[in-house]
Order: C-alpha cells, then structure tokens, then sequence
C-alpha cells in the first residue's frame, strides 16, 4: 500500500513555487494569457470531457502582464494515482532533483560536521 507523504508534498509545492516564474513552458503559457490563472497539470492522467482529475492538478499560476506572479497549490492533488506516480513539467522535474539533491548533500554535510568535531577534553 502506498501512503502518501503530506511533508514530500509541501516539498513539492515549495519547489514549484519557488520555480514557476522561470518554468520555460510557464514562461510561453504567460505571453499567450497575458492575465489570469492557468491550472498547473500533473502529465499522468488522462483528461475527461474536457476536465483532469481533481488529484491531477498540481495547483494554478497567476499570470498578470505576460509574468508568472503566484503559484497556489491544489489541497486535493495527489503524488500517486491509479495512472501513476507524478509527472510534472520536466523543467520543474530538473529543479525537484536538483533541490531534493541539495537536501541529501546538506544533510551529508552536517552528519560530516558532527563526526570532525573535536573531543571535549
């Protein structure tokens, strides 16, 4: 059984947030818009008449003068569906990696830190 991961989650959104104003297909969405909001998609789920499931919307981009301001996050969306684990925006993707690589060399670095401190004595 898989259990879902609500802090992997906020990781996700906090990357995507972080993100979305330099996401190079976020960037051509907003010069077409210009104004408004656009659903962020996760790729694995097929859309039905028209609308994606609500577990498959990542969350939605304020859009205002052809820039990406916001990102907000759907509470529903879901890393892991009946059509597969995430799929995101491969630009996106490279910046989840590359932060959740970031976080393993950090924590490298401390348990590193702890082993070199000098003995009290």
């Amino acid at each position: 059984n898989f259990v879902h991961n609500e802090d992997f989650l906020r990781f996700l959104h906090g990357v995507i947030g972080r993100h979305a104003p330099l996401c190079p297909n976020f960037m051509l969405e907003a010069e077409r818009v210009k104004n408004g909001m656009v659903y962020v998609m996760d790729g694995r789920g097929p859309v039905r008449a028209g609308k994606p499931a609500d577990e498959d919307v990542l969350g939605a981009i304020t859009i205002v003068k052809g820039r990406v301001t916001e990102y907000k996050p759907f509470p529903v969306y879901r890393a892991y569906t009946s059509n597969g684990f995430i799929l995101i925006d491969p630009w996106l993707h490279a910046m989840l990696v590359n932060e959740l690589l970031g976080l393993d060399v950090a924590r490298h670095e401390v348990r590193h830190e702890v082993r070199q401190a000098p003995s009290a004595g």
